[in-house]
């Protein structure tokens, strides 16, 4: 009797770890969600990124371009099947599934006792039957759908008489979108809360997405958002500070300077310029003029009757040439900024000469009347009314 119960007690214990080992097997596979539909994403943008340069491609070629637009659901249905040769043809995962480490599995292989756990057993991969439905579903169907969709509105299938087929058939046709939006809803939810089935085309063939390796990491980068970090700083910086900066008075400091250099160079580097030009000149003339006394002694020791140039003796004597400072002066580059062809009756703001309605203020200096009155607008208050060549305060301003 007693080892009776013995036996009872040993068997229910076993059962009770098989169970609990069982339970252990079938643990749930969490597939990340965002992973998933980041790979949809992924495989998304690599169908317009083709897209693009397929038109580039087209671009070249003017008949082509023409017909590019009337052909675009043939173009993107070639680019679905140029995607899926190169993965689901040959048992690849797309290109957003690869970066996101996942591939696709078959679950009609699995009893529920184990789908759920198992993460990789050699040939679960999907079948060549589910691949060309898959290819079929992905390719086929889009393609055919938007062109028979766009020839039943061109021909106005629903405006046609109820007995006619066309019309019967337009109205089925919508039925149909209809409720393939409510089954994707569906099957949306559905993946929201199991994570098993992304799209409906993958629910109806049992083909379900897991990790492809069970230790790699999902890559996170912060390239972008540091970068859109940076781009928000430096915009809320200039929106703060470039309210502060007094354009007025940075605009009359940056004249005041230019006219500063080119007064600088007037008095300090022209005369210099003038006075190197001259003595240049005097020594080239002081040269050529012993060669031609040598060349003209040696005529004259050749032939007595020969005489020498008296001008050009003197022009050597001399050693600088016959040179006007006024002609000098008007080489300068800063006067007719500074001063302009009229002298005083230029604007000291855009040096035109003569002055456009020349208005003079207090401290003595010309201004357009528009430059005048551009500068008094531009000041912040009426102290900040000043000249813009010596900074005095302008009080009075009259006609000339």
């Amino acid at each position: 009797m007693w080892n009776a119960e013995l036996e009872g007690e040993l068997e229910t214990v076993t059962s009770s770890w098989r169970a609990r080992g069982l339970a252990r097997s079938a643990a749930k596979l969490d597939v990340s969600r965002v992973s998933q539909l980041d790979a949809l994403m992924l495989d998304d943008e690599l169908l317009a990124l083709l897209k693009t340069h397929a038109g580039a491609v087209l671009a070249c070629v003017p008949a082509l371009e023409q017909r590019s637009a009337r052909y675009q659901p043939e173009m993107m249905a070639l680019l679905r099947a140029i995607v899926w040769i190169f993965s689901y043809r040959v048992n690849e995962a797309p290109p957003g599934d690869a970066l996101q480490n996942l591939r696709y599995r078959n679950e009609g292989l699995f009893d529920e006792a184990h789908k759920r756990g198992l993460l990789k057993l050699p040939g679960d991969g999907p079948t060549r039957l589910q691949r060309l439905l898959h290819g079929a579903g992905a390719v086929v169907v889009p393609w055919v759908w938007e062109r028979l969709e766009e020839h039943s509105l061109v021909h106005r299938w629903s405006s046609l008489d109820e007995d006619d087929w066309r019309h019967r058939a337009a109205k089925i046709m919508d039925k149909a979108e209809r409720v393939y939006v409510l089954a994707n809803l569906a099957n949306f939810v559905l993946f929201l809360h199991n994570g098993r089935y992304r799209s409906l085309l993958d629910r109806l063939l049992q083909m379900r997405v897991v990790y492809a390796t069970k230790e790699a990491h999902r890559p996170v980068s912060f390239e972008f958002i540091n970068q859109q970090l940076l781009y928000d700083g430096f915009s809320d910086m200039l929106m703060c500070v470039l309210p502060l900066v007094d354009w007025t008075r940075l605009q009359r400091f940056g004249l005041r300077s230019v006219l500063a250099l080119f007064s600088f160079y007037k008095r300090s580097v022209a005369p210099w310029l003038r006075f190197l030009r001259k003595r240049m000149l005097g020594l080239l003339l002081f040269i050529r003029a012993k060669i031609r006394r040598a060349r003209r002694g040696s005529a004259i020791s050749e032939d007595p009757n020969a005489q020498e140039d008296p001008l050009l003796t003197e022009a050597a004597a001399d050693g600088e040439p016959a040179e006007d400072d006024a002609e000098a002066d008007s080489d300068d580059p800063s006067s007719s900024l500074l001063t302009g062809p009229a002298g005083a009756s230029a604007c000291v703001v855009c040096a035109k000469s003569p002055a456009c309605m020349p208005h003079e203020t207090n401290c003595g200096h010309h201004y357009c009347y528009y430059c005048l009155k551009t500068t008094q607008m531009q000041a912040s208050e009426p102290s900040a009314f000043v000249c813009v060549r010596c900074d005095e305060p302008i009080t009075r301003a009259k006609r000339l």
